[in-house]
């Protein structure tokens, strides 16, 4: 879009995407993050018409959503599973007492809370209340020990 700006600007412009998260993301445009702001501002400049088709109704998908690769099989297939483990390493996060003020917190908060300052499932947590407080997680973010939505 930036590298045709000169031939968007002023054109009737549609999206159409496979993808509702990113259509969610600019629509709604809740997002503390300052450089997405600015893309979705940019991409808000063009007034563009968004459309949701079918990902199998997408016939001129990029290469990488169609791709398949050496070992596929096994590769994850349940998306609830993915994330998991994810940043299970990280070098920037630091001890799970700093990341998140666990004292200012208590019920559904206090648990999106610890899922966010160590990124893993707490023992405790069943499968359905693990997919349940991640989900909910997404829309929150932690900043000096303090949860953001």
């Amino acid at each position: 879009m930036k590298a045709k700006k000169e031939y968007l600007m002023g054109a009737s412009v549609v999206v159409e995407t496979d993808c509702l998260p990113l259509l969610g993301m600019i629509t709604n445009c809740s997002t503390l993050d300052m450089t997405m702001l600015n893309w979705i501002a940019y991409i808000k400049l063009l007034n563009p018409e968004f459309k949701h088709i079918v990902g199998k109704e997408n016939v001129v998908a990029d290469m990488l959503s169609r791709a398949r690769y050496d070992g596929e099989e096994d590769m994850v297939e349940d998306v609830d599973d993915v994330g998991e483990e994810f940043f299970s390493i990280s070098l920037l996060r630091k001890d799970s007492e700093d990341a998140f003020k666990q004292d200012l917190y208590d019920g559904e908060w206090l648990e999106i809370g610890r899922y966010l300052s160590m990124l893993n499932r707490q023992e405790w947590w069943m499968n359905e209340e693990f997919r349940r407080v991640r989900r909910k997680a997404y829309n929150y973010m932690l900043k000096d020990g303090y949860l953001w939505k």
